[in-house]
């Protein structure tokens, strides 16, 4: 997993987030672990209380769900199987009018989501696998897409209703 245009980057059994710039109101990954992959969004590059996290695969693998300021669940559901450590599985979230989606890559509709009590304004995103498991994640956002010179287009999905790009000639 991962090259030099596309880096890869492995994380512990130890729950501890790693946290990345997040530009725009979406976030397109791909991770291979096992079960417990976890992302926290906030406005500074570490945890703190006034966050909100989804969890993918958590509950021994059995099911997801989102946080809101580290207090009870927003939605819980049973996800048997939607990690496995030994496959790139790719996800999607996004964060559009104040409500958290989340779904698999490829698939238009979210698995889960949920309103948030209050408006957030996100600038930073963590990871971390933690329970047991380790995993390697790549981060869309950091991936380089080569064009020849011609007229030709080069499509990538886009989930949720804005999405930041960046352009180098």
């Amino acid at each position: 997993m991962g090259d030099e245009c596309w880096p890869a980057y492995g994380t512990s059994e130890e729950k501890a987030y790693n946290y990345k710039p997040l530009n725009g109101k979406s976030l397109k990954f791909s991770v291979k672990a096992a079960h417990d992959c976890h992302l926290c969004f906030s406005t500074v590059p570490e945890e703190n209380d006034d966050v909100f996290e989804i969890f993918i695969g958590g509950w021994a693998g059995e099911a997801s769900a989102i946080r809101f300021k580290k207090g009870d669940d927003l939605v819980k559901v049973d996800t048997p199987d939607i990690l496995n450590g030994d496959e790139v599985r790719e996800f999607w979230v996004t964060l559009d009018d104040d409500i958290v989606r989340v779904g698999k890559g490829g698939e238009w509709d979210p698995f889960m989501e949920a309103p948030l009590p209050e408006p957030v304004e996100v600038n930073h995103f963590g990871y971390s696998t933690g329970w047991g498991a380790i995993g390697w994640w790549q981060f869309n956002s950091e991936k380089c897409v080569d064009t020849e010179d011609c007229l030709t287009y080069n499509y990538q999905p886009v989930y949720g209703t804005s999405f930041t790009f960046g352009v180098s000639c």
